[in-house]
């Protein structure tokens, strides 16, 4: 029997990582009240790097939070050293991201939609926006060249019901 509501455990879920790094940057900055109060130099020395780092972790958690969707759609995604490996009923498939050519969205009115990631081979990768992981590409996508992460995150939580064409190598 749980005490707390569904819909409480999903946003809490989506938003783990912000609430943690909010929690890290409260305690350095009561770390360094608490130095002042004291008159400890160390301790306020130490309360300003935990409280600049909080800050720091809560700014890129609440940029990888607008792009999370919540999971539901079909499939699993894991990410090993740039390669990213998505895991479906009816196989899988593994490339690296370094062999991207464009990454584009997919909108529909029917069913979800999904990532179109085409390869150097030629090949053409069909991922749901909401699968098992998604989090996970917002980071991979970051390290090819040119990617605008305000365009990638606008365009994860407004798709359109047609193609549109996010970043191409």
């Amino acid at each position: 029997m749980s005490f707390v509501r569904p819909d409480i455990k999903i946003w809490l879920y989506k938003w783990r990582e912000c609430l943690i790094s909010i929690i890290i940057t409260v305690f350095g900055f009561w770390l360094i009240l608490n130095g002042i109060t004291k008159y400890n130099i160390i301790l306020q020395s130490l309360g300003g790097i935990i409280g600049v780092v909080g800050l720091c972790i809560t700014f890129a958690a609440y940029k990888r939070v607008s792009f999370y969707q919540f999971p539901g759609g079909l499939g699993l995604i894991e990410v090993k050293e740039k390669q990213i490996i998505y895991y479906d009923p009816s196989g899988g498939l593994a490339f690296s991201a370094e062999n991207l050519v464009s990454i584009e969205i997919i909108g529909s009115d029917t069913s979800q939609s999904t990532w179109k990631l085409s390869t150097e081979d030629k090949s053409v990768v069909n991922i749901p926006l909401n699968a098992l992981g998604n989090e996970k590409l917002f980071d991979v996508f970051l390290t090819l060249p040119g990617i605008d992460p305000a365009e990638l995150i606008k365009a994860v939580n407004n798709p359109n019901k047609t193609m549109q064409k996010i970043w191409t190598k």
